[in-house]
C-alpha cells in the first residue's frame, strides 16, 4: 500500500473544530420568564461540552499527518474513531439539551452529525487501506465526505450567527473555537441534520 493512500490531507480538522452535561428541563413559563438566560446557558453548555473534544479531535488528526509509518498511521486512526465512538455514546447517555430551545437543539445536531460522518469517514478509510475499497470508490466517498462536512459547518455558522442576533446573546471561548470564522466552506446545500435527541449506533 503506498503512504498517499492513507495519508492523505483530513479536511475534517477544518471544521473540527469534557464532562458530561445536563441541561435542565424548563417549563414553558419558567422558560418564557427568562428566556434571555436560559438561551444564554443553552448556548454556553453546548460550546462548553463539544469544544473539549472536538479540539481533542483536531489535535489527534494533526499527529496523525505527522506520522510516517502507515500502520501506526491507521492504528492512530482506529483508536480516534474508538474516542468518537465512546464520546457519542456518552452524549446519548448523559448530555440532554434542553428540548424547550429547538434552534439550540439544532445547533447540537450539525456538531453531533460532523462527528458520525467523521467516524464513517475513517472506517471507510480503514477499509481502502486494508484493500477492501477500489481507489475510485475512495474517492468518491472523500468527494462526498467532504461535501458533508461543509454542509454542516455551512449550516452551523448560519444558525449560530441567527441565534446570537435574535436570542441577544453572546459566544464564549468554546462557541468562538466551534464557529472559527477563518474556515471558509464550499457553498452546499446543507443536509437535513439529525434529530438532536436521536441517538448514535456505532
Amino acid at each position: 500500500m503506498k503512504k498517499e493512500k492513507l495519508l492523505v490531507p483530513f479536511i475534517a480538522a477544518s471544521v473540527l473544530v469534557g464532562a458530561s452535561v445536563t441541561t435542565p428541563v424548563f417549563s414553558h413559563s419558567a422558560y418564557a420568564a427568562s428566556s434571555v438566560s436560559v438561551y444564554q446557558k443553552d448556548v454556553n453548555s453546548l460550546a462548553d461540552y463539544y469544544a473539549p473534544f472536538y479540539k481533542t479531535v483536531e489535535k489527534k488528526l494533526k499527529e496523525i499527518e505527522g506520522i510516517k509509518d502507515d500502520e501506526k498511521a491507521l492504528a492512530a486512526y482506529d483508536q480516534l474513531a474508538d474516542q468518537i465512538d465512546q464520546f457519542l455514546t456518552k452524549t446519548d447517555k448523559n448530555y440532554a439539551m434542553n428540548h424547550l430551545n429547538s434552534e439550540a437543539g439544532q445547533l447540537q445536531g450539525y456538531l453531533y452529525d460532523s462527528l458520525i460522518a467523521l467516524y464513517n469517514y475513517i472506517v471507510d478509510l480503514e477499509d481502502y487501506a486494508y484493500g477492501d475499497v477500489s481507489d475510485a470508490e475512495f474517492n468518491k466517498i472523500s468527494a462526498n465526505f467532504e461535501k458533508e462536512i461543509n454542509a454542516y459547518n455551512t449550516q452551523f455558522q448560519q444558525k449560530a450567527k441567527s441565534y446570537k442576533t435574535k436570542r441577544k446573546v453572546t459566544f464564549n471561548a468554546n462557541m468562538s473555537y466551534l464557529l472559527d470564522e477563518d474556515i471558509q466552506p464550499s457553498p452546499t446545500a446543507p443536509p437535513t441534520p439529525a434529530d438532536s435527541n436521536g441517538t448514535y449506533t456505532g
